[in-house]
């Protein structure tokens, strides 16, 4: 479990390399605000865009798939063998953007 104080794809890429396995993120998945949506549009170009910025109040985690969290949680992808991240829109590939979230220097 970590934060995504960087970005949803960036830090689950550093969960996937810490874990050695591949991350695929399902842009479908990742819940956006109604203020959000309403300033940026529900499409594909505007979840990329807000799963690149960070939030230190949220937090990534990862159970075995029939595993029932205890708080309410959204599902946004999953972990299989392999290293890397993916992205998909509804079971569709999706090109990853250039920038995954904050880098630190």
């Amino acid at each position: 479990m970590m934060d995504i104080s960087d970005g949803l794809m960036i830090d689950a890429r550093h969960m996937a390399e810490a874990s050695h396995v591949h991350v695929t993120l399902d842009l479908a998945a990742i819940p956006l605000s109604a203020g959000y949506a309403a300033l940026y549009g529900d499409s594909a170009k505007s979840r990329i865009e807000a799963a690149s910025w960070g939030d230190d109040y949220q937090l990534l985690f990862a159970l075995p798939k029939a595993a029932c969290p205890p708080i309410t949680a959204y599902c946004v992808g999953h972990f299989s063998a392999g290293q890397g991240i993916s992205l998909t829109d509804n079971g569709t590939a999706a090109a990853l953007p250039a920038r995954l979230g904050f880098e630190h220097g």
